[in-house]
């Protein structure tokens, strides 16, 4: 997925959503379930396409998990990780909260039934 901060700054991110969920397999949800915003740890680090564990464990669970990749993570150019300079409690946490309104706006999740979780910079 590619979201849309406030400011108009493209973050590449990835939905990983329960099978009940997405019953027919295209990618959206069907109905709204519980959310795991799942934060990346650096924040010089990325969230990639591929097999991540623990956002199987939690989709196996029920849980739908977000991974963002926010302003200051690495892969997507200088100025993008440069944007993130002096912005840990401020724009980067704005892209975070842009996401989950994305989720919510998407039909993903309810605003009541959203958690973070993470690792290094993400908890």
């Amino acid at each position: 997925q590619e979201l849309t901060a406030r400011d108009g700054l493209k973050l590449v991110s990835y939905l990983t959503l329960p099978a009940e969920a997405d019953a027919n397999h295209d990618g959206k949800a069907d109905k709204p379930v519980p959310l795991v915003l799942f934060v990346h740890g650096g924040p010089w680090a990325r969230d990639s396409y591929g097999y991540g564990p623990y956002e199987q464990w939690l989709a196996n669970r029920g849980y739908a998990v977000l991974a963002v990749n926010f302003r200051g993570s690495t892969g997507f150019g200088k100025a993008f990780t440069n944007a993130g300079n002096g912005e840990w409690a401020g724009k980067m946490h704005d892209d975070l909260l842009d996401a989950v309104q994305w989720a919510v706006k998407q039909g993903v999740t309810r605003p009541e039934d959203v958690a973070i979780m993470g690792g290094s910079y993400g908890g």
